[in-house]
């Protein structure tokens, strides 16, 4: 028996402090934070190659995009791109 064969790193990797993990929010949650309709962030999403997966979306993406878009990101944790490279 291969014990823990199909483990990958992300299921026993403990975040580092200051490490940005990926949030997964349902649109209406996001607009919330953000201000905005649901229906808005879901185009904004379509528009931008943002995945939508079972009904979630990626905060930490949906933060990078905004930001390089030159939008205003709420205070809510904003990934860098290199931190969002090994997702």
């Amino acid at each position: 028996m291969l014990s823990g064969f199909f483990i990958g790193w992300r299921a026993s990797h403990v975040p580092e402090k200051g490490e940005v993990m990926a949030n997964h929010f349902t649109p209406e949650e996001l607009a919330k934070e953000l201000g905005m309709e649901e229906r808005d962030v879901i185009r904004f999403c379509v528009d931008e190659g943002i995945p939508i997966y079972k009904g979630k979306i990626d905060r930490s993406l949906l933060a990078v995009v905004m930001k390089a878009k030159g939008l205003h990101v709420p205070d809510f944790a904003v990934a860098s791109p290199s931190s969002l490279a090994h997702c």
